[in-house]
């Protein structure tokens, strides 16, 4: 069975893009992704905030929070903090982050420094900050995990560039 012209090129252009591998294009890709995101963010809260969509909310009344609130709070941070450690074992086992995106990384970093940062700039009062608590732990413990995994990144990258670079040809 003989292919059309259309589908071998289309097949062609798919292959060159997934063996493009140099480091220096996937830099730039990745800090345009980066700064285009944040720059849509930005204009996102300027024309609401110009449009009086958004607007500071005052300071809560100081309360308890309900307990079972705090429950699942905790809960969801376990969770949160749970859903990375697989991962982190799987590219510790296999010396390979083969698979993961990088850029899916560096955005969940950003999101969960702004997140955390957001919890901690609304209030310094101790009451907030005991009730915010679990999402703080949560946020900024995946923070802590994502870093681990970047360092992943870097560590087998340069391993793989070293058993590629004295593999027999």
């Amino acid at each position: 069975m003989r292919r059309r012209h259309s589908q071998h090129h289309g097949q062609d252009s798919l292959t060159k893009i997934l063996e493009e591998t140099e480091p220096g294009n996937a830099w730039v890709k990745n800090s345009l992704s980066v700064f285009g995101i944040c720059a849509a963010g930005a204009a996102g809260w300027a024309i609401a905030w110009q449009s009086g969509v958004w607007q500071p909310t005052a300071n809560e009344l100081p309360g308890e929070m309900a307990v079972g609130a705090q429950v699942f709070g905790y809960m969801s941070a376990v969770c949160y903090l749970g859903a990375r450690i697989p991962q982190i074992f799987k590219n510790y086992r296999e010396k390979s982050c083969e698979g993961l995106s990088l850029l899916f990384f560096i955005f969940s970093l950003m999101g969960n420094l702004s997140y955390g940062a957001g919890i901690l700039f609304h209030s310094t009062e101790k009451g907030y900050f005991l009730k915010n608590l679990p999402w703080l732990i949560g946020s900024l413990g995946t923070t802590f995990e994502d870093v681990v995994i970047f360092s992943q990144f870097r560590i087998y990258a340069v391993r793989s560039r070293d058993a590629s670079s004295s593999a027999v040809i």
